[in-house]
């Protein structure tokens, strides 16, 4: 063989030794790293292996309703705090109600001599 192609097989030897003082000298350090390592390359895989559909549809999935509030209601809600409209579904109650009005809290004078 010539130095050439030793040369790869000597540069293997030397950063696995190097990684093997590593390691005993620092067992959390190299446990944490190693574990960093090996997680990463697993979600790696993951996310490259599944289609990219599949990603987006697990991680959100929205639902668009549309509830049709006649001019009626919407002019009582207006003029009426405590009106509300209700629908009763299957799955869920929908109710609208008109916003709520709140007084900003008032901050007490602080005086300083």
């Amino acid at each position: 063989m010539t130095d050439q192609q030793q040369q790869p097989q000597v540069d293997l030897l030397i950063l696995l030794s190097r990684t093997i003082k590593f390691a005993s000298d620092h067992p959390y350090a190299a446990t944490g790293i190693f574990g960093a390592a090996i997680g990463s390359a697993v979600t790696y895989q993951v996310l490259t292996n599944m289609p990219t559909r599949a990603k987006v549809t697990e991680v959100f999935t929205p639902k668009v309703y549309e509830f049709p509030v006649a001019h009626a209601d919407l002019h009582r809600m207006l003029t009426d705090p405590t009106a509300e409209v209700r629908w009763e579904l299957p799955d869920m109650s929908v109710i609208i109600t008109a916003e709520k009005r709140t007084q900003p809290k008032q901050l007490p004078v602080v005086d300083i001599e």
